[in-house]
């Protein structure tokens, strides 16, 4: 099959969109899995993003899975690479968006809210706003997870 020039951009996103889902499709659950699969990918900004998403929805799973909420937290991995695919990906907006909503869902408590703040969530929240300042999902999330 010959895909078209024009079309090579939009054929790359869908591959790209669909590695991510298969590397977060069998982890389903899976904190180790999920940060395993980021530290593996750390230059592929899709896989960051949805990994970013895949913590998310642990811990918003099932009204607030405390559960979960205390796995991402056991050892602080999950927050510390959300941060670390901020700092590798500062001009995505995708990765900056969904940094912020994981952010704010995991540092729903105070305490959680000071340990994400002393592995530079504040810092890389407070830069991806002033980057990307134009992008909605960025300043609404950003904002949420800073307040």
């Amino acid at each position: 099959m010959v895909i078209k020039e024009e079309n090579e951009d939009e054929v790359s996103t869908l591959v790209d969109a669909s590695k991510a889902d298969a590397v977060f499709g069998i982890m389903e659950g899976n904190v180790d899995g999920i940060v395993e699969a980021m530290k593996a990918n750390r230059s592929d900004a899709k896989v960051q993003q949805h990994g970013c998403r895949a913590l998310l929805e642990l811990v918003d799973h099932d009204n607030h899975n405390k559960a979960n909420l205390r796995r991402v937290w056991k050892d602080g991995r999950g927050v510390w690479f959300v941060v670390q695919a901020m700092k590798a990906h500062q001009g995505d907006a995708g990765v900056q968006g969904a940094a912020c909503e994981a952010l704010d869902g995991l540092v729903r408590l105070d305490i959680h809210r000071r340990r994400a703040g002393n592995k530079g969530a504040t810092r890389a929240v407070v830069k991806a706003l002033k980057v990307h300042v134009t992008d909605a999902q960025v300043v609404k999330s950003g904002f949420s997870a800073l307040a």
